[in-house]
């Protein structure tokens, strides 16, 4: 992080507010109102921290909005602050219900929306949700152990308004929310300022909710160690959402909607959800044998976390599910372009081999045929009309050769411009030779290649391999490639240019 003058003020100015609730003791203490005075200078720095964070990304209007919502937030929390500065003061009262508290309760909202952006929540994906639901399982727990320990019985306090237990109930559930938000940022890009700026909501969270059950009691004493938290806890959140906009860590890499990935580091937030739920077991268990957690109260927290819980793991099954199905599909596409031609669909040279094979080693009652094809005067295609019209002819003799032979026939591209066929039903000789005849016939017919007409041949060299013999596939491809050699050689017109 790079420190400015602002920071350092920052940091001095918490340490000053630190060691005045220190000696805040007895006959000796510090005056009340000096001690909110430098927790308001705390805040003053805080929002200028923010704003000059905001001013340094004036050229970058996506993270200056992004930054936005902290510097509206420290703003607010400044207005609300010095607001409560003023019943500091001898002979002031303090109100039950000020202006302050609907400053405080906004400042959230600013805070809600950074951390939102800090957290990369802005589309659907099975990882978002299962990060937005682990955190909610965090919530839950800690709304538990918070409401055991002190919010009921400080609810159940006599004396205190309905607006009254509304308001501070509304404190506890934006602390919670913003906590949440807070450990969702996390999840989703583990880096120090966001480390660090959880740290710092934890203690104002802390310092809330202790505040809360004080206050609710009648025995909040202001000036004390509680103030520091909420002090530190400032001064912690804005030079760490500085510190990531400088550092990019807002910026969330790019991966496949729906990945689930944890990094080494992120390990331990990743057994956070699952560490609250054994809190929350070992209070179920607590609840049958100690008083102080109440049975009934406690069995409406499990179901909620359990509903939470099922509602994760719905997720996750569906992902993993769905997962499944893409290997599945990723197994059967690489499948097919291992043993199949790119260009022409067709079997390629690997999976002619293997069904050669395979034919040649089982007893054969018909007798088998090879025919290797290798295309007459299809060079000058591609010098002529270039790769492109190659290829698209090369498409075209695929299509015909399959059009041309029974259903059935195996047919594949060897490479280049040569072919083979393969033919395992036939009654004789005669009809592979009925079969090369079919073949030269469809290639002959003129070829239309955008505005060209071309007029292509094959080669045909035939091989049979008799019923009931074993045969060596290695010869049975050299014949083949033998006797289409010597058709090439001996055609008279081995093809024609384009036209």
């Amino acid at each position: 992080m790079k420190l400015t003058p602002l920071h350092v003020l920052l940091l001095l100015s918490a340490t000053l507010h630190l060691g005045l609730t220190l000696v805040n003791t007895g006959e000796s203490a510090a005056p009340l109102w000096a001690i909110d005075a430098v927790f308001l200078v705390v805040i003053a720095l805080s929002f200028g921290v923010a704003v000059q964070g905001w001013l340094a990304e004036r050229r970058r209007p996506e993270r200056q909005r992004g930054l936005g919502g902290f510097v509206v937030s420290m703003l607010l929390l400044l207005l609300a602050e010095a607001w409560t500065l003023r019943y500091d003061l001898p002979g002031r009262v303090v109100p039950e219900i000020s202006l302050a508290d609907p400053l405080y309760l906004l400042s959230y909202l600013g805070m809600a929306q950074t951390l939102m952006r800090l957290s990369g929540l802005r589309g659907w994906s099975v990882g978002a949700a299962v990060n937005l639901l682990d955190s909610l399982t965090v919530m839950i727990v800690v709304a538990e152990v918070a409401w055991l320990r002190f919010l009921a019985a400080a609810l159940a306090e006599p004396g205190i308004s309905p607006l009254m237990r509304g308001i501070n109930l509304t404190y506890v559930a934006l602390d919670l929310l913003v906590l949440g938000l807070a450990l969702l940022a996390l999840r989703r890009r583990f880096s120090p300022p966001l480390l660090l700026f959880g740290v710092g909501m934890l203690a104002f969270v802390m310092a809330d909710f202790q505040y809360f059950a004080l206050g609710m009691k009648g025995t909040y004493r202001a000036g004390t160690l509680l103030d520091s938290l909420w002090a530190w806890g400032t001064a912690a959140q804005a030079c760490a959402i500085v510190w990531a906009w400088q550092t990019r860590s807002w910026s969330l890499p790019r991966t496949p909607a729906g990945t689930l990935q944890v990094a080494r580091r992120d390990r331990v937030l990743v057994l956070l959800p699952y560490l609250a739920m054994i809190v929350s077991g070992f209070l179920l268990l607590r609840s049958g044998v100690s008083p102080q957690f109440p049975h009934k109260q406690i069995e409406i927290w499990t179901v909620a976390l359990f509903v939470v819980v099922m509602l994760r793991q719905a997720f996750v099954g569906w992902e993993s599910a769905r997962l499944n199905q893409q290997l599945a599909r990723q197994a059967q596409e690489l499948h097919h372009l291992a043993f199949h031609d790119a260009l022409t669909g067709l079997h390629n040279r690997a999976a002619f081999e293997d069904e050669l094979q395979r034919q040649l080693h089982v007893p054969r009652p018909q007798p088998l045929a090879l025919l290797y094809l290798d295309l007459n005067n299809f060079k000058p295609v591609n010098d002529t009309l270039g790769h492109a019209a190659g290829d698209q002819a090369l498409a075209q003799v695929a299509q015909r050769l399959q059009a041309a032979l029974p259903a059935g026939t195996f047919v594949a591209r060897l490479g280049g411009d040569e072919f083979a066929v393969l033919l395992t039903s036939i009654p004789d000789e005669d009809a592979a030779w009925a079969a090369e005849e079919q073949i030269r016939a469809a290639l002959e017919r003129p070829m239309q290649l955008g505005e060209h007409v071309v007029h292509l041949s094959a080669a045909v060299g035939v091989t049979l391999a008799p019923a009931g013999e074993a045969v060596v596939p290695e010869i049975l491809w050299r014949e083949a490639d033998q006797a289409m050699y010597r058709v090439k050689h001996s055609a008279s017109d081995p093809g024609a240019l384009p036209s």
